[in-house]
């Protein structure tokens, strides 16, 4: 049995830095339509830019994934993407924690994994609890693996032998 080929280190870190970049634009989309929102009445702005976050986040999961993760295989993009939700539950846990000393988490916290968190806001926003409305949005990152290549089976050594005669 062969071992697992090494990923190159431009492979495992695509994830993460496509999830960075995605968070930063969604950031910058969201401090831009703010200002947009200010004299809508306080939950309805919440509203609106939620929604928008949603689509931009939809949309966004969508480009990087066809445009990035196309020529990756299923394994390799699960194993990019176990960081970004190791990062997520790290980042959850630290603000349950900051919440229950009363401080409000920086807002720079969730920059890497914005693109997730709008799946969690919006559970939220439905009325789910805060930590059942986490656990969908940490497997979130891993569902690019939608976007990758299936894994070429390894031949087998009978199989390999059984070739290797019809060639001759």
């Amino acid at each position: 049995m062969k071992s697992k080929q090494k990923m190159s280190v431009g492979k495992r870190v695509r994830v993460p830095l496509l999830s960075l970049g995605a968070g930063a634009l969604l950031y910058l989309l969201k401090k831009l339509a703010e200002p947009g929102v200010a004299g809508t009445a306080g939950a309805e702005a919440g509203n609106v830019l939620l929604l928008g976050g949603c689509a931009a986040s939809l949309l966004l999961f969508l480009l990087t994934g066809f445009l990035f993760l196309r020529g990756m295989q299923k394994d390799e993009i699960v194993r990019s993407a176990a960081p970004v939700a190791l990062y997520y539950l790290a980042a959850f846990l630290a603000e349950q924690a900051l919440g229950l000393s009363g401080a409000e988490p920086p807002e720079w916290l969730y920059l890497p994994v914005r693109m997730f968190r709008y799946a969690e806001e919006g559970l939220r926003r439905l009325g789910f609890a805060p930590t059942l409305c986490a656990a969908p949005a940490l497997l979130c990152p891993f569902f690019y693996a939608a976007f990758g290549k299936a894994q070429e089976p390894e031949p087998q050594p009978e199989q390999e032998q059984e070739q290797e005669k019809t060639e001759s």
